[in-house]
């Protein structure tokens, strides 16, 4: 046993120092400068990854595209939290649970604020009722292989309230 744990480089070299708090405190500094690396995730290749929502926490609202850059959710949800995910082909495979609603990561990305000090973070409704979201349109090839614009289909959930 002795052997098998000296044969790893390591910077605690007596088992006595290693415990759950200096453990936490070496993994804690790693974690912080991880995140400010990660920027988006290629999820092309996932099978049988999904992403998912509480449906007893968030309740999904209508919502509409305004123009090329803002998505409209109503003024009744002003300055909530929102989660959002966008269906990136023209079918989106979901599966309903009892109290949880999944969305393939092939099918589905999810939106995270992208600028400002909450970047990365869920996204907060404006007071006016409308979600910044970038694009609403993709360009794809159709079978003439000619270059056709489509828009994105979003779906929006905000926390339910009790």
């Amino acid at each position: 046993m002795r052997g098998f744990l000296s044969s790893f480089s390591s910077p605690v070299t007596s088992i006595e120092r290693l415990n759950v708090t200096n453990l936490y405190n070496r993994t804690k500094h790693n974690i912080a400068v991880s995140m400010k690396r990660i920027v988006r995730a290629d999820d092309s290749n996932a099978k049988g990854k999904y992403h998912a929502i509480d449906t007893k926490m968030w309740e999904e609202i209508e919502n509409h595209i305004m123009n090329e850059n803002i998505l409209g959710v109503g003024r009744e949800h002003k300055l909530k939290d929102a989660v959002i995910y966008i269906q990136l082909g023209k079918e989106g495979r979901t599966i309903k649970l009892k109290n949880c609603l999944l969305f393939h990561k092939r099918d589905f990305i999810e939106y995270k604020t992208e600028r400002g000090e909450n970047k990365y973070q869920d996204t907060t409704i404006q007071k006016n009722g409308t979600i910044w979201v970038g694009n609403t349109e993709v360009e794809e090839k159709d079978e003439n292989e000619q270059l056709v614009k489509r828009q994105l289909i979003f779906r929006v959930f905000v926390p339910k309230v009790n």
